[in-house]
């Protein structure tokens, strides 16, 4: 059996309790700066420069440099069988911690919600950006 990566992430996020799955729109609380990366399937259903716009108008600044330690916005799009959308958002930080040997990073991604049953993916993240 193949896992798509939403199916890994949702399945593991629903075991550890930390997603909000559901049919109404997500509301992510996203950091002032951030770079971006969207999972899509072949039929690009959004362009990144939509949602870098999308986040920019919100007053958020994107980083594009890969190295950049601005946490990192995940968008990943999965097309269902009844030609709908499935949605999930993730955040992923590096952390620093100070120890007695040095310093310790390490780097963590944290699945902030889900959606379902998603007609207009433009509309669900333009909801998600400016409503949060």
């Amino acid at each position: 059996m193949k896992l798509t990566i939403t199916q890994i992430l949702l399945c593991c996020s629903v075991m550890l309790g930390q997603a909000a799955i559901s049919e109404e729109p997500c509301l992510v609380n996203l950091p002032q700066e951030l770079s971006l990366e969207i999972v899509q399937s072949r039929n690009s259903v959004v362009q990144l420069e939509e949602v870098v716009d999308m986040l920019q108008k919100s007053g958020r600044k994107v980083v594009a440099h890969p190295d950049s330690w601005a946490p990192k916005l995940g968008i990943y799009i999965e097309e269902t069988v009844s030609n709908s959308y499935v949605l999930q958002y993730s955040l992923s930080q590096s952390h620093y911690e100070q120890t007695d040997n040095g310093a310790k990073y390490q780097y963590v991604t944290d699945l902030l919600c889900s959606v379902t049953e998603v007609e207009d993916v433009l509309l669900s993240i333009r909801t998600a950006i400016f409503e949060s």
